[in-house]
């Protein structure tokens, strides 16, 4: 039985900001913790199999990985200024190997060149 609505007309709402304890924004993980909930991501992403993990390569990690695309590991306001990312994408992050990294990172960095000469011509 369909149930009745006390307003009819009304949209429905918008998918809401998500909660704060569950979503992370990318300085959020790498500068290390702003909120008490958030503490131990300084020591897990500002260095990575030795060498530091810059917001390149979480870029190159997450564009490499299509991260973006998936709304449980992403989320993207409807403006489109602001994207968080699930708890979940940080351990996917420590679990890669070296080489995942640095094939992220030698993919993203060609893209972008690829990207920067279609724009020039």
């Amino acid at each position: 039985m369909k149930q009745q609505n006390s307003r009819k007309n009304s949209p429905p709402k918008p998918p809401s900001e998500p909660e704060i304890t569950s979503w992370v924004r990318e300085n959020q993980i790498l500068q290390g913790p702003v909120f008490k909930a958030l503490q131990g991501l300084r020591k897990l992403l500002t260095e990575l199999h030795g060498r530091k993990f810059t917001s390149h390569a979480f870029e190159a990690v997450i564009w490499h990985n299509n991260i973006k695309e998936n709304s449980r590991l992403c989320w993207i306001s409807e403006e489109g200024v602001l994207t968080k990312y699930s708890r979940e994408v940080i351990a996917m992050i420590r679990r890669l190997s070296k080489k995942q990294v640095d094939d992220a990172i030698s993919a993203y960095k060609e893209h972008m060149r690829a990207r920067s000469r279609r724009k020039k011509v």
